[in-house]
């Protein structure tokens, strides 16, 4: 689990015995409490950001990313990427790009000095 200025970004779990649906659906119960955690902190409906989780057993990889309130959340599961560390390395590219992304879209929340920035700010007052 990352933590940046007591807001969860992201959730990472290790699938046990090459069970990724076990671990997926570990991932998002421990993303369902991270979020009422930081809702009844926020005494908001919705968050304000994307969470993240990634489920893997180091050769097996799947994304999740949840926006929406816990009532109504959307939720999107990637597809499951195999690195075999062979040949072209496609799924490992894939891979990267996604963790890539997903530090790419804190980057731009959170300021450099690791708060939230400027213009995350301004969005959020817009939003409400």
């Amino acid at each position: 689990m990352v933590e940046i200025d007591k807001i969860l970004v992201v959730l990472l779990c290790e699938a046990k015995a090459e069970n990724m649906n076990k671990g997926t659906a570990q991932v998002l119960v421990q993303m369902h409490s991270a979020i009422e955690q930081q809702l009844s902190k926020r005494k908001h409906g919705q968050m304000e950001q994307a969470m993240f989780g990634i489920v893997t057993t180091g050769k097996f990889w799947r994304f999740i990313r949840w926006t929406g309130s816990l009532e109504e959340p959307t939720v999107h599961i990637s597809k499951e990427y195999t690195c075999a560390f062979k040949g072209e390395m496609e799924s490992e590219k894939e891979v990267l790009k996604y963790i890539t992304q997903i530090l790419q879209v804190q980057a731009i929340a959170f300021g450099d000095d690791g708060y939230p920035s400027k213009r995350q700010c301004i969005n959020q007052e817009n939003d409400r």
